[in-house]
């Protein structure tokens, strides 16, 4: 089974925190993920079907699932604890990582896939490298996916991270999973972020999020 590092990185603000209400993003309002400029995953046929969590031939279930387990996570605060002056990764709040991953197991249910599990260690090279993806700032004429070590803040560990995660600048935690399955933006037409999302050998994953500076 293969590892993935979910990286969800707020900066510049333009969703710094989520909506007060219990509603998804606006879609509007929100910043596209990172271009990706990893290899693709490879494609699996799943069939849609039954799932453990959610009946997905059954209308009330699905909707039952949209409003109590998808909704409710962007009402969730991030209690990021981090600096960029400081170089601090920090945490966010227990309860965020858990939306975050509640969130990403809503998507993967949709799809008739089994859920996930967030990795401490993976974790925390995640949020390394969401410490120096918002120090950065900006990605013009750079590869995100491959820091310098001449950028603020930069580890080793971050880098690592960074190499091997879906990037977003603009959303962090659940609305940066909503983001990736939407994956929109120049550079996404290969939807390889929603690929990595709903990955079915995916099964070990780590998250990163900061807030907006």
């Amino acid at each position: 089974m293969r590892a993935r590092l979910l990286l969800t990185i707020v900066a510049l603000a333009a969703l710094s925190t989520v909506a007060a209400a219990a509603a998804a993003p606006d879609e509007g309002l929100m910043s596209a993920p990172l271009q990706d400029t990893r290899q693709p995953v490879t494609s699996f046929a799943v069939p849609f079907s039954s799932h453990p969590d959610i009946e997905l031939n059954d209308k009330r279930d699905v909707v039952d699932a949209y409003h109590e387990r998808f909704l409710p996570q962007f009402n969730v605060d991030h209690g990021w604890t981090g600096s960029v002056a400081t170089c601090t990764a920090g945490t966010t709040s227990q309860a965020y990582e858990d939306a975050t991953l509640e969130t990403l197991n809503y998507f993967r249910a949709m799809a008739g896939l089994p859920a996930v599990t967030f990795d401490n260690t993976f974790d925390a090279k995640a949020q390394e490298a969401a410490l120096m993806m918002k120090a950065r700032g900006t990605f013009e004429g750079v590869d995100p996916h491959n820091p310098d070590p001449s950028w603020d803040c930069y580890s080793a560990d971050g880098a690592e991270a960074a190499g091997s995660s879906n990037l977003f600048l603009g959303s962090a935690g659940p609305a940066a999973i909503y983001g990736y399955v939407w994956d929109f933006g120049t550079g996404n037409e290969s939807v390889g972020h929603r690929r990595w999302i709903l990955d079915p050998e995916a099964l070990t994953m780590g998250t990163g999020s900061t807030d907006s500076s």
